[in-house]
């Protein structure tokens, strides 16, 4: 009803329905007046062209419903105008790569949801107003800046995006914390802050800019990344080629091919990237290919997909995954698939992560690992065979990279592979974070954040050979131990929060259940949800932190 009320003002009003959204959004307590006001200004026009398309009783209300507030049952699959066709495996095959050990293994750095905040200024409220804090003096009555109650350190803070410094900082360690410079790097997304009601294009751009120069700057090691759904202005929204073409934000592709990810990739792949909406192959090492996806072709607050939800795959992406994915089964090479958006999450149209699960299972063999990022945390993802879910099923993981942003009451985190050079399989991951509650200590002190490896996922299943790859089969047998063994699970949900607050809440028989399902649900259709938002534990642990403090 909301939605038809919308639309019914908007095709009378656009100016006047704009202006009533902006008065009634603070008077409700949404949020601040210049909160309301700005995410109005930069939404509002977009989601003028978009309600005309949206039909409020049908499917697509109903789909918004389901996947934005969580609050309808999910709709029943519509038929779609396009399928991928999924050719059976070929009678002959190359032979599989093996093991070689008498060759290094490549050690690889996995960095996901950035959030630089160019606005973070130290002592400034940690606890403020806005959806994002450390950005500024809260104010009195008459306009004058007045004592934050919790003054930001310098080094960052739990409700705050990331402060320049202790990006660089984290970078600075890797060399000292692996001994040497990384073969090379993956970026799962989000280098923007969180400031969504207030983001521009030039902004954005910077922000990029000043981060990729940042990882060039520190690491001495290719950088391979993928497209967030904070990578454009503003966030979130990506028009499918269907709508423009090229879309608004094709100053995003071009500004990022022309600078921040140029030197990375050879010219050709630059060029594919600019006129695809930022996905591209790349072959970092012989015998491997990274496919990179732009994941916001399934976003749910991609509200340009709302248009026609008859489109199974807006961008082709799917199609153009399958053909890559068939061309490195017919070489013998494998493939790493790189994208933000886990396809197994809730803000994934299920019609497309269904269209993503069944491509890993038609070329599980060819697929030596999937990275992604998005929720912050360091977790993992499985995908089965079938709907039995069981070890002998499990075909292959979803590496969730955590996040540098201590957003949501989480430490900061980076992860290290340890790949075979042959199979190019993870054969470990070590986290590696810093305790960002000392960060107000470290002011005082003057000393720099101590960075320390937290934990080796080897430790999650003692008894796993030595020489075997943490494959799918690896994380099902664990997936199953937590189950049975209440204190590696509680092991798995600490180190889910790096750490930090969020993760030294309790965790309960329910919330136990609800993870543990998640972690086997490569498929979004799979994910229990508990019949309230996918951020429920999240919601609950912030909870439990405040109450706690």
């Amino acid at each position: 009803m909301l939605l038809q009320s919308l639309k019914t003002a908007a095709g009378i009003s656009p100016e006047s329905t704009m202006n009533v959204a902006a008065s009634l959004c603070p008077r409700f307590g949404i949020a601040d007046k210049d909160v309301c006001a700005g995410a109005i200004s930069l939404y509002g026009p977009h989601v003028l062209q978009i309600l005309p398309e949206v039909e409020p009783f049908g499917y697509s209300g109903t789909l918004g419903c389901a996947t934005i507030i969580h609050a309808c049952p999910y709709p029943a699959p519509q038929s779609t105008e396009e399928e991928i066709f999924l050719p059976p495996p070929p009678t002959e095959l190359p032979p599989p790569r093996e093991r070689n050990t008498s060759l290094t293994p490549l050690t690889v750095v996995h960095l996901s949801d950035w959030h630089y905040d160019p606005s973070y200024i130290a002592g400034s409220e940690v606890h403020c107003t806005k959806p994002l804090c450390c950005r500024g003096w809260n104010e009195t009555s008459d306009g004058e800046p007045k004592n934050a109650s919790v003054p930001a350190p310098s080094w960052g803070a739990y409700t705050c995006d990331a402060p320049l410094n202790l990006a660089e900082n984290m970078l600075a360690n890797v060399k000292r914390l692996l001994g040497k410079n990384p073969d090379f790097a993956i970026f799962t997304g989000d280098v923007p802050p969180h400031d969504v009601w207030e983001t521009t294009e030039f902004g954005t751009n910077l922000a990029e800019a000043t981060s990729f120069g940042t990882m060039r700057k520190y690491l001495n090691a290719p950088v391979f990344p993928t497209m967030g759904n904070h990578e454009t202005s503003p966030s979130d929204l990506f028009q499918p080629a269907s709508i423009a073409d090229p879309p608004d934000n094709q100053w995003l592709f071009e500004n990022l091919t022309s600078k921040s990810w140029f030197g990375w990739l050879t010219a050709d792949e630059l060029e594919y990237a600019r006129t695809n909406r930022g996905r591209y192959t790349t072959r970092p090492v012989d015998g491997l290919k990274i496919i990179s996806l732009n994941t916001n072709d399934c976003y749910a607050q991609n509200y340009w997909l709302f248009v026609d939800t008859t489109e199974l795959d807006p961008n082709g992406q799917l199609l153009w995954l399958a053909q890559e994915l068939a061309d490195s089964e017919s070489r013998g090479e494998r493939v790493w698939i790189i994208s933000h958006i886990p396809p197994g999450v809730p803000d994934c149209f299920r019609s497309w992560s269904e269209a993503h699960n069944q491509i890993v299972q038609r070329y599980w063999r060819t697929i030596a690992g999937v990275f992604s990022g998005h929720t912050h945390r360091d977790e993992i993802k499985l995908f089965y065979a079938n709907e039995s879910k069981t070890t002998s099923s499990a075909l292959a993981v979803n590496w969730i990279g955590p996040s540098v942003t201590p957003f949501t009451q989480l430490n900061p985190g980076w992860r290290a592979y340890t790949v075979d050079p042959s199979t190019f399989e993870v054969l470990d991951s070590r986290t590696f974070i810093t305790d960002l509650s000392r960060a107000a200590e470290l002011d005082r002190t003057g000393d720099e954040p101590e960075w320390v490896e937290e934990y080796s996922a080897r430790e999650y299943l003692p008894g796993w050979p030595e020489d075997a790859p943490l494959n799918a089969t690896f994380w099902a047998r664990v997936v199953d131990r937590f189950e049975s063994d209440e204190q590696a699970f509680q092991r798995y949900f600490l180190h889910r929060g790096k750490g930090g607050p969020s993760g030294q809440v309790p965790c309960d028989a329910e919330c136990k259940a609800q993870i543990v399902g998640n972690i086997r649900a490569g498929s979004s259709r799979d994910v229990n949800l508990g019949g309230v938002r996918s951020d429920e534990i999240w919601a609950k642990d912030l909870c439990g932190v405040y109450s706690h403090h």
